[in-house]
C-alpha cells in the first residue's frame, strides 16, 4: 500500500501525520499512521525525510483497539518500506499575488 503525508515523531511515536495542519494543531486521534521496521531504517527515513512531505510504500495493518496510546492509531506500516519525498528538491520560491494569471473576465 502507498500512503503519503507528514513524516514526524509525535508523542514518542515515528508516525506519518495525514496532514501537517492537524499536527501543528495537536491533533492526534486516528491521524497518524506509525512507521514500523529495523531501527536504522526507520532513522535513515527521519534523517532524509522528517518533518517533510512524503509517499510511504509498505504492509499497512490495523491493530486491535487495547486501551493503550496506540489506539489513537489508524493503523501501522511495516517493511520492506520504501520512501519518496513529495517536495521539490530545492527551495521554492514562494510567488506573489501579481504573478497569478489573470482571466480577463475578473477585470470587471
Amino acid at each position: 500500500m502507498r500512503i503519503e503525508g507528514y513524516l514526524v515523531v509525535s508523542a514518542g511515536l515515528f508516525v506519518l501525520s495525514s496532514s501537517k495542519e492537524l499536527f501543528d494543531a495537536g491533533v492526534a486521534d486516528e491521524v497518524f499512521v506509525r512507521i514500523r521496521g529495523p531501527l536504522d531504517s526507520q532513522r535513515q527515513m527521519y534523517d532524509q525525510h522528517g518533518y517533510s512531505w512524503v509517499s510511504v510504500t509498505g504492509t499497512f495493518k490495523t491493530k486491535e483497539r487495547n486501551g493503550t496510546t496506540d489506539d489513537i492509531l489508524i493503523g501501522e506500516l511495516h517493511p520492506p518500506t520504501e520512501v519518496r519525498a513529495l517536495r521539490f528538491p530545492i527551495p521554492r520560491r514562494r510567488e506573489t499575488f501579481d504573478e497569478a494569471a489573470i482571466d480577463l473576465k475578473d477585470l470587471n
